[in-house]
């Protein structure tokens, strides 16, 4: 799961004219001359994933609305800053949005990951997306909010189920992971359970994953599909 945070554009100064809360989108006056405001958004996945797709047809449709007083681009597979980073980056006013893995920002909020809780394992989407979106996922939102100075918008962005891949050994079944090096997307959740089946968890920024899976850095990792 990944929130879409957003620093709030009341923390950025535009000339003589500031820019009002994120929720509201307020309008940046032009009769001044002053630019447009630019949204920089990084991601650290390809364009073709989901969260990629969703975020981009969002902010097309943001500055559609905002009739070229608000122009976006979308950073992806990490150009600017990996999800395991951006949060500071967001702290820092290096980039306006991102959509980090909730899994990256445990260090920030450590119940980011609660989905990861073996409560969730085996269970439908749907009940993810109950706690997701309900008092859990709210409660977790606020904190990102208060700790980060950042605002949230919408709901979570589901990545889909997580699955282990490896390159050489078949997995046939949990047993098979046992005594592998297994890249961790972050967070304690997913360390735990590598660990729980025996795995060894070595924590990895997605864009960093192909070339370390070809020099064999390790013997395969957790993602979506």
């Amino acid at each position: 799961m990944s929130p879409l945070l957003m620093i709030p554009l009341s923390r950025r100064t535009f000339g003589r004219s500031a820019g009002g809360a994120l929720g509201t989108f307020a309008i940046l006056r032009h009769a001044r001359g002053e630019q447009p405001f630019k949204i920089r958004c990084s991601l650290d996945t390809a364009p073709s994933h989901i969260r990629n797709v969703s975020v981009t047809d969002f902010l097309a449709k943001v500055q559609s609305a905002a009739k070229g007083q608000i122009v976006s681009e979308v950073f992806d597979s990490g150009q600017l800053f990996s999800d395991l980073a951006v949060a500071k980056a967001l702290m820092q006013g290096q980039v306006e949005m991102a959509a980090p893995g909730a899994w990256t920002l445990t260090g920030t909020v450590p119940d980011g990951d609660f989905v990861q809780l073996p409560v969730f394992y085996g269970r439908s989407a749907g009940v993810t997306h109950k706690a997701a979106d309900g008092r859990p996922g709210a409660f977790v939102m606020q904190q990102l909010e208060s700790r980060l100075g950042v605002k949230a918008i919408g709901t979570w962005i589901d990545l889909g189920f997580q699955n282990f891949y490896t390159t050489k050994k078949p997995l046939n079944s949990a047993d098979d992971l046992r005594g592998l090096k297994i890249r961790s997307p972050g967070g304690t959740g997913v360390a735990w359970r590598i660990a729980r089946f025996g795995a060894a968890a070595s924590t990895m920024a997605w864009p960093d994953v192909p070339q370390a899976l070809s020099r064999g850095a390790f013997d395969g990792f957790v993602s979506t599909n």
